[in-house]
């Protein structure tokens, strides 16, 4: 135990917040804390922060997410980066306004109508998000994540 004090505080925290970037139960917060992370790493570069349809996802991952979701304080400022950048927020409102067709029914909604997928983008209306096992076309989703 001793020995374990004497390490920089620096080698004890790490560890552990890698593993909770690890026990996310969700692969796109996973993804998310990952990206946070090399965010943090790089220095906090306001060019590693998402743009547009990146940070479309993200919000809409944020509002979808539990309250028990773990999200660790490095995810939660990327986040709060993210939003601080004007365009960011203008860029979320005309893409929300935005009319795109739903993947597997092809019926046109508003995007703020329509889930999205958080590893291939693709969109889907709220009858068919429960039946995405397959594409129109019958190939296998991408198995992402739906948010929104």
């Amino acid at each position: 135990m001793r020995l374990l004090l004497q390490l920089p505080l620096r080698l004890i925290i790490r560890p552990l917040q890698l593993l909770g970037v690890l026990l996310c139960r969700r692969p796109a917060g996973r993804a998310l804390e990952l990206a946070a992370w090399r965010w943090r790493l790089a220095g906090r570069a306001a060019e590693r922060l998402p743009h547009s349809w990146s940070y479309y996802r993200l919000v809409c991952w944020n509002h979808t997410t539990t309250p028990l979701e773990p999200r660790g304080a490095t995810l939660r400022a990327y986040i709060a980066a993210a939003r601080a950048i004007p365009e960011n927020a203008a860029t979320y409102e005309a893409i929300l306004t935005r009319r795109d067709q739903c993947e597997r029914c092809g019926t046109a909604y508003r995007m703020e109508n329509l889930s999205t997928c958080m590893h291939c983008s693709t969109s889907w209306c709220s009858r068919c998000r429960e039946r995405r096992h397959r594409h129109v076309n019958g190939s296998r989703t991408c198995g992402g994540e739906l948010v929104g």
